[in-house]
């Protein structure tokens, strides 16, 4: 597959408002009166220092009413804060919760619609970990963090305003002890924490994916041992993860050092602002207010810096939940608006294909299949059958040449429609946990009881139900594991009769059948409607005999085949 369609580790992390906005849109209104009402918490926190430094000018001047009204004034903004505070963290997380719960269906729209080949060329652990754990620890960082960094961030600016106005010598002195080293310490730490929360991440990736592998090859290694070398792969991926975690560690360090700097410039508040009082160029309430200004703008970019290695680390979650909808972004089509005909020829053109590009699996394939044809495909193991059936049901896109449906290119079908016409039953049929009958429903039409049970029916399929310990309401177990690969293949048949499919590709399982099974499969298959083109990817040669128009694939090139020569 081409680098170019392969999701990126480490996402590139520019511009992820600009890329988030068609996401935010419908919540904007939602996001604006949230930041509308941080804003007011923020201006509410940031008036109580003037209020302080009013009331000890009373004080000083020993004006009681004053003070009075000063410490009124104190008591109502507080009450003011409150109020706003839960209205931001009620409003913005709730907010910020819809923009998640529509990416987190996007993803599971796109993952549910993307091409097979994607799907394939990707661990399902690192799939799985985008979709789920990834985006659960954005949500919580929303949940938790994002009002108080919004809050801060809103009162610093406010604040930054109000010194400014009352006096702009403090005011740069002020700015020029903290802001400068502050700045270069949060740089540094920014410049460490971004590549580190990217292989944090990936690295966590990395072991969920091994974690499922394990999963799958549990049965492989209690039989046949391989569990220690497995295991050594599995804390080389573990010892990887720890090292990107301490690496972020470091850029959280950097932070502890504004301490410091937050010591040097109250100092310099205190001396420049003693200075000025003692030369009566400002008032002791101002230098006051500057002192506890301080005080709050330093807890606030505390707070700020200690939520930033959470921020970058959800800014890594972000980009790569927006890389996953890029890369699978729905492939362009025209759209047909007009159905296409319940029969149709299909039509291969010079078909190529190639997993790796130079090495052709498929090579330059053309056949055409008129309506109620029956073509069985053989070849050695290796030859590019499996590929050729996933090529021809549309699960893949041809690296050359073309596959038409009654004259339409597959490539311009609607997915829906496509799907309508042409289905494809591989040798694993696909099964969820369940029973037979909401296995069997799984598909675009939704049928009822009825017509499951008559789809059933038409297959000659009503014994091997009824022999079933619920028949239909038979629990079928995790991924129908209680089935044979034989039954599981007969769901995959019972689906394409419901869907009236025009085209049926039938990989037939390589596993060995019983008798019995294997008598079903070849009767449901005998007993699709007449008019119905039939392409059975076959293993055995007894499958070979019974169809009309044999085809070798050897190589990766189709042509004429004998059932003799199999």
């Amino acid at each position: 597959m081409p680098r170019g369609l392969l999701l990126t580790e480490s996402p590139n992390q520019e511009r992820l408002f600009r890329r988030s906005l068609p996401y935010l849109r419908e919540y904007g209104g939602r996001l604006a009166v949230a930041c509308l009402v941080a804003l007011l918490t923020a201006t509410s926190m940031a008036l109580v220092a003037p209020a302080i430094g009013y009331a000890v000018d009373r004080l000083v001047d020993r004006d009681g009413r004053g003070l009075a009204v000063a410490t009124v004034a104190v008591v109502v903004l507080a009450v003011i804060r409150l109020a706003c505070q839960m209205g931001t963290e009620a409003l913005l997380p709730r907010a910020v919760e819809l923009v998640i719960r529509r990416l987190r269906d996007k993803v599971v729209e796109r993952l549910a619609t993307a091409p097979l080949r994607f799907i394939e060329a990707h661990r399902s652990g690192d799939l799985l970990r985008r979709a789920t754990a990834e985006l659960a620890d954005l949500a919580a960082f929303t949940r938790t963090r994002l009002t108080t960094m919004v809050t801060n961030a809103a009162y610093l600016l406010v604040m930054s305003v109000l010194l400014v106005l009352y006096s702009w010598q403090l005011a740069i002195v002020l700015a020029v002890a903290y802001v400068p080293t502050h700045l270069v310490l949060l740089r540094l730490a920014d410049r460490i924490s971004k590549p580190a929360s990217a292989a944090e991440a990936s690295t966590a990736s990395d072991v969920a994916a091994h974690f499922r592998e394990l999963l799958d090859i549990r049965e492989q290694l209690q039989l046949h041992g391989g569990g220690e070398k497995w295991l050594g792969r599995l804390t080389g991926a573990a010892r990887a993860q720890q090292r990107a975690v301490l690496w972020n560690q470091r850029g959280l360090n950097l932070v502890s050092a504004a301490q410091l700097v937050q010591a040097v410039a109250l100092g310099a508040l205190l001396v420049v602002g003693g200075l000025q009082v003692t030369g009566d160029a400002t008032s002791l309430g101002t230098v006051v207010v500057f002192l506890v200004a301080a005080r709050q703008m330093s807890g606030a970019i505390t707070q700020i810096s200690d939520l930033g290695s959470h921020a970058v680390a959800a800014r890594v979650v972000l980009a790569r939940v927006l890389n996953l909808l890029h890369r699978t972004r729905p492939r362009p089509t025209t759209g047909l608006p007009v159905p296409t005909p319940a029969r149709g020829t299909l039509q291969i053109r010079d078909l190529t294909y190639a997993y790796v590009p130079g090495h052709d699996v498929v090579q330059h394939v053309s056949v055409t299949l008129p309506a109620g044809d029956r073509v069985g495909v053989y070849g050695e193991t290796g030859s590019g059958k499996t590929t050729l059936a996933k090529l021809l049901s549309g699960l893949y896109t041809p690296s050359n040449g073309s596959i038409t449906y009654a004259g339409i290119d597959l490539l311009h079908l609607e997915p829906a429609e496509l799907r309508k016409r042409i289905v494809l039953v591989p040798q694993e049929v696909h099964l969820v946990t369940g029973t037979l009958l909401e296995n069997l429903a799984l598909i675009p039409t939704r049928p009822t009881r009825a017509e499951v049970e008559a789809g059933i029916s038409s297959l000659e399929l009503d014994m091997w139900v009824a022999g079933l310990p619920h028949g239909l309401d038979t629990d079928i177990g995790p991924r129908g594991q209680r089935l044979s690969a034989g039954e599981r293949q007969l769901i995959g048949l019972v689906r394409a009769a419901l869907v009236d499919a025009a085209v049926l590709v039938f990989d037939e399982a390589t596993a060995n059948l019983d008798l019995l099974t294997a008598e079903r499969v070849e009767s449901a298959i005998r007993q699709l409607a007449p008019d119905r083109t039939v392409i059975v990817i076959a293993h055995r040669q007894a499958t070979v005999e019974r169809l009309a128009r044999p085809m070798q694939l050897r190589g990766g090139v189709l042509g004429p085949g004998r059932a003799q020569q199999y």
